[in-house]
């Protein structure tokens, strides 16, 4: 009697745990079915098995550390609300762990959380095991600050990547685009010369430079720093070539008018 009066509560908790799986399990169906795009429905379908197994784990112990891995799976399938979930339950257990602040952050961008984002990058910075990754933080502060369209704020995060940057050259581009943005092109020149002069010509940091000139008036350095950026030519972050011999034409055509 004894024996049958101990497994009682055992039965009872399988059986409770076998109803969360199966609803879980039903939910992750639900979602893959209906509420993805076809995209998320490739990257989620191969990563269910792994997804399954670590929710029942979870299940059976809350408190267990497989949050973070979940909550990456989730990451990766694009299910960022399920991500932060998890990610914020691992936060809970592991307080005051970098990698899961990071990674919350990191997600909370990538769906579109830039208030959130910058708070749990904030908590990591203190956090980081160095330099690179205080740099990399405030970066990304910077990047939130520009989807807010708060740009005098994301000036103050870009001067902090500054301070941590090994050669001093990290946040000079990000500084010139920022002021640029503001219409301060007097104050971003100097930025995006600063970055050519320590790392070299870069067709999209020639165009931005080019652009600062041309707002300025300066059509003679404009037009050289268009005419570096076209011979460098990449698509990466450049408007259209075309676009770019357009106005290359239009400055040459105004010059011979003087």
């Amino acid at each position: 009697m004894e024996k049958s009066g101990s497994e009682k509560p055992e039965r009872a908790k399988a059986r409770r745990v076998s109803r969360k799986l199966t609803l879980v399990i039903v939910t992750v169906v639900v979602l893959v079915v209906v509420g993805l795009s076809f995209e998320k429905l490739t990257r989620i379908v191969p990563l269910l098995p792994e997804i399954v197994r670590l929710e029942y784990e979870i299940l059976r112990d809350p408190q267990n550390s497989d949050h973070e891995w979940l909550a990456r799976l989730y990451d990766s399938a694009g299910m960022y609300g399920m991500a932060q979930y998890h990610y914020s339950k691992a936060d809970s257990i592991q307080n005051a762990s970098y990698d899961v602040k990071l990674h919350l952050a990191q997600t909370l961008f990538r769906d579109c959380k830039y208030s959130e984002a910058i708070e749990k990058y904030e908590e990591a910075i203190p956090l980081a095991q160095n330099d690179f990754f205080k740099m990399m933080c405030w970066g990304n502060i910077s990047a939130c600050y520009v989807q807010l369209k708060d740009y005098d704020k994301a000036i103050e995060a870009a001067n902090e990547v500054q301070k941590f940057s090994p050669d001093g050259t990290d946040g000079l581009g990000q500084l010139g685009f920022l002021y640029s943005k503001k219409g301060e092109y007097d104050k971003a020149i100097p930025y995006f010369t600063e970055l050519i002069e320590k790392k070299g010509e870069d067709d999209a940091v020639c165009y931005m430079l080019a652009e600062a000139y041309d707002k300025q008036a300066e059509y003679d350095k404009a037009l050289e720093f268009y005419e570096k950026s076209l011979k460098l030519y990449s698509k990466r972050g450049m408007p259209p070539k075309k676009d770019i011999e357009k106005r290359i034409k239009e400055l040459k055509a105004l010059k011979s008018t003087e």
